[in-house]
């Protein structure tokens, strides 16, 4: 995951039977013969692409542990949010050079991307919650 959360139909389906926001995009990873990860995301009005070369040491792991949570854009009708708890997750910091690139008329479209970017990777989600 090169920080985006990729959600398949499947995921997307679940949501909106909980009266959650979301939509489904083409998502794409793959592992080149440099070892480079490149991945995009394709959506109403959003282009994404990324690519990263993992660099440096493992981190995380059995100690790792963090939190995240999902607002639905305004005016979607929707009102609660979801949060996502998750733990044993890895990660490693993209080597110098890696990419970003945002298209499209939708707002994160015009987001700004921050640099360093890290691959994260082994995320396990189990149970949930809501909150109104």
């Amino acid at each position: 995951m090169l920080e985006f959360w990729l959600p398949d139909r499947a995921f997307v389906q679940f949501m909106r039977g909980k009266g959650h926001y979301a939509t489904y995009g083409r998502a794409e990873l793959a592992r080149d013969t440099r070892g480079h990860w490149r991945g995009s995301v394709h959506a109403d009005g959003l282009d994404v692409a990324a690519d990263c070369l993992p660099a440096g040491p493992v981190e995380g792991g059995d100690a790792s542990a963090g939190t995240q949570v999902l607002f639905p854009p305004r005016g979607s009708g929707i009102t609660s949010v979801v949060r996502i708890a998750f733990a044993g997750h890895r990660s490693q910091d993209c080597a110098a050079g890696s990419s970003w690139g945002l298209r499209g008329p939708h707002p994160l479209a015009r987001g700004a991307v921050l640099a360093p970017s890290s691959y994260e990777f082994g995320y396990e989600l189990v149970g949930g919650a809501c909150a109104r």
